[in-house]
């Protein structure tokens, strides 16, 4: 969950979010600034994360995304997947990463297991460590797509925080 408000611990647990029936995940060695979580939402899923920087938010949506259909948690990534978008605005980024990893699922097969961003002259290097579908449990239904009404990517105090909705 995007820990935005007093309503938010300010190291949240990993496991189930009291709020709205939720999960919240953080990532070994990232610290309590960077994580992610899901709230059910009719027909599709709310998708937050948090990071201290941009990139590291977009990564943690990344991983909320996927484990939001397939446990890759205990899983080795087998291979890499990598894109370059070129530069454009904070939202577009987020959705364009997003889509990424949906794209690659749907046309190759394979999973993002993580991402890592860096930006550089050439735009944003996305790189998907990725594994198998076949190598992984399904934990619900695969995202169709990523809505464009009510998304948020900023700053908020020290943190960065993201909330997108997923089409499943």
């Amino acid at each position: 969950m995007a820990r935005t408000s007093s309503r938010f611990p300010a190291s949240p647990p990993s496991g189930p979010d009291p709020v709205a029936g939720g999960d919240r995940r953080t990532r070994p060695g990232r610290g309590a600034a960077a994580g992610h979580g899901r709230r059910p939402h009719t027909a599709d899923l709310i998708l937050e994360a948090t990071g201290r920087t941009r990139n590291e938010c977009i990564e943690q949506a990344v991983l909320g995304l996927v484990e939001s259909f397939a446990d890759v948690r205990d899983v080795a990534a087998t291979s890499t997947s990598s894109v370059v978008l070129p530069r454009m605005d904070d939202v577009e980024t987020l959705i364009s990463v997003l889509e990424e990893a949906i794209y690659i699922v749907d046309t190759r097969g394979l999973v993002p297991a993580a991402a890592r961003l860096s930006d550089d002259a050439a735009g944003l290097h996305v790189v998907f460590d990725v594994v198998p579908l076949q190598r992984v449990s399904s934990v619900g239904p695969a995202p169709k797509g990523v809505a464009r009404h009510a998304i948020f990517l900023g700053r908020r105090g020290r943190v960065w925080s993201c909330r997108v909705v997923i089409d499943v």
